[in-house]
């Protein structure tokens, strides 16, 4: 199970402008978990109006999908009042599955007084708050509970990590670049580029690899800058040599990606991600191109989906690694819609007939009160997405 420490913190970080007493419930709400043998973390707490406008932004004026409904200073977020959990695995990755185990989570944390998502009509699982009795116009009004904090620069965390951002990424990253790990430009910015060099470095040093730079990853970067340094003085290579070197090694990994180029993942995020279930036992690799093998996943075992290319070939899953589509089986999912007029339920057959869906519309006999639309997989992302960008309400059956 991952170390209650590490659990503590990740989530210091996002309680930086929170509430003190939904602060302090919520490290014993971790704690209490832990005891449980569930170990969860806060992935978001305070939430800038200033954030909360550009995650409105995200798919509407700016390129992503549609991450939120509220602008700045609709959320409970942007008072200090709410945090979003997640349970993370043995490896630190973080699972989003709403099972047992996530519901238990949420009994404990209404027993210390917590109001959760998960019961919201629009459904919102990890989302957790405290309003103390005000309503939301009442804190836009401008009124606050006693002991609502006061923002200040967010705690500085021993962990870097995918996300974080600063001098200290941006020494890691050069010295990752200095012995020869491939990340492109340095950029001062924990990203996908510099998780997965982290991550073969602690693979080719016999660490943990969970593409977290902690005290031993950054022990052993130190040492091994200082013994190259050290190395590249007594053999005093000519500049010429080391040039040559580098070209060679550029060009066979032009060579390499030519012959065996990358696909572009197109991302589902949290709203539309999926289940799926192995048909066989299948091999999560590193890359989206199929390469670099990493575990098995069992035959039977049911898990969830991130991403997918654009030949439909490829998954993305948790942990950064990628599967095989034609080893999975996709589970069946129904949205249920408020009711369509008969113009609504007419684009819509029109749209099901064009792009050959799958998806099954299933229209009530009498009376329009609700209709439900069966589907599973990128069929059902896809009919999803073409609801929302219509406006049009319906709820997914989990």
């Amino acid at each position: 199970m991952v170390e209650l420490q590490y659990l503590m913190d990740r989530s210091e970080k996002e309680l930086v402008g929170v509430h003190t007493t939904v602060a302090e419930k919520t490290r014993e709400l971790i704690k209490k978990a832990y005891d449980e043998g569930i170990g969860i973390a806060i992935v978001q707490g305070f939430r800038s109006f200033e954030e909360q406008n550009a995650l409105y932004a995200q798919g509407r004026t700016k390129p992503g999908n549609k991450v939120t409904n509220a602008k700045g200073g609709q959320s409970i977020h942007n008072y200090g009042l709410a945090v979003d959990f997640c349970i993370f695995d043995d490896k630190k990755q973080p699972c989003w599955t709403v099972n047992k185990e996530w519901k238990r989570v949420v009994e404990i944390a209404e027993g210390l007084g917590f109001e959760s998502g998960i019961h919201w009509k629009f459904f919102d699982a990890p989302h957790l708050q405290m309003t103390f009795g005000l309503t939301l116009k009442q804190l836009q009004a401008g009124k606050r509970p006693a002991g609502s904090a006061t923002v200040s620069a967010p705690k500085q965390s021993n962990l870097l990590e995918n996300g974080a951002s600063g001098s200290s990424v941006k020494d890691l990253q050069e010295k990752l670049i200095k012995l020869g790990y491939e990340l492109g430009k340095v950029d001062s910015q924990f990203g996908k580029l510099t998780d997965a060099a982290v991550r073969k470095f602690q693979k080719d040093n016999k660490l943990d690899v969970d593409g977290i730079a902690g005290k031993n990853t950054l022990a052993k970067l130190d040492s091994l800058i200082k013994a190259l340094d050290v190395k590249k003085e007594e053999a005093k290579v000519e500049p010429v040599k080391e040039e040559a070197k580098t070209i060679e090694k550029v060009e066979a990994v032009k060579v390499a990606v030519k012959e065996n180029p990358i696909p572009k993942i197109i991302s589902l995020g949290d709203k539309y991600s999926f289940q799926v279930k192995a048909t066989k036992n299948v091999v999560v690799y590193g890359k989206a191109n199929l390469t670099e093998k990493g575990k098995t996943i069992k035959k039977s075992t049911v898990f969830s989906v991130y991403g997918y290319d654009a030949d439909e070939k490829v998954y993305a899953v948790g942990g950064g690694g990628f599967v095989s589509q034609d080893c999975t089986e996709a589970l069946p999912q129904v949205a249920v819609s408020g009711g369509l007029n008969s113009l609504m339920e007419t684009e819509f057959r029109k749209y099901l007939k064009e792009n050959g869906s799958a998806a099954k519309l299933n229209m009530p006999s009498k009376g329009n009160p609700s209709v439900t639309i069966e589907a599973s997989g990128l069929c059902m992302v896809k009919v999803r997405k073409f609801m929302d960008d219509k406006g049009w309400y319906y709820k997914l059956n989990k």
